[in-house]
C-alpha cells in the first residue's frame, strides 16, 4: 500500500528532551491508521525543553506534527507540503 509509510513516535518520555531538527520525512504516516503520524509526542505529558524546528514533512500519508496529552513541546519554522488531511 502506497499510503502506508513510516512514523516517529515520543512515547511516554516526560524526563527526556527530545531535538528534531532539519529532517525531511517524505511520505510518512500511515492512512487510515490513527496514531501513525510522520512526526507524534503521544502522553508524553511536560516535555519543556524539547524541540522540533525547521523540519520538513512533504506528501504525507496523514498528518504532519501531531502532539497529543504532551505540553511544553516548542514547534518553530517547520513545513508541511502536499498532506492528506490537516497538517498539525
Amino acid at each position: 500500500n502506497t499510503l502506508i509509510g513510516g512514523h516517529v513516535i515520543v512515547y511516554h518520555t516526560p524526563t527526556v528532551r527530545q531535538h528534531i531538527e532539519g529532517v525531511e520525512l517524505y511520505s510518512m504516516g500511515q492512512h487510515g491508521n490513527i496514531g501513525r503520524y510522520p512526526i507524534h509526542f503521544h502522553m508524553s505529558d511536560d516535555c519543556d525543553g524539547s524541540i522540533v524546528c525547521k523540519n520538513l514533512v512533504r506528501k504525507s500519508n496523514q498528518r504532519c506534527y501531531v502532539a497529543h496529552g504532551t505540553h511544553n513541546v516548542t514547534l518553530e519554522e517547520n513545513v508541511a507540503f502536499d498532506t492528506l488531511y490537516i497538517a498539525t
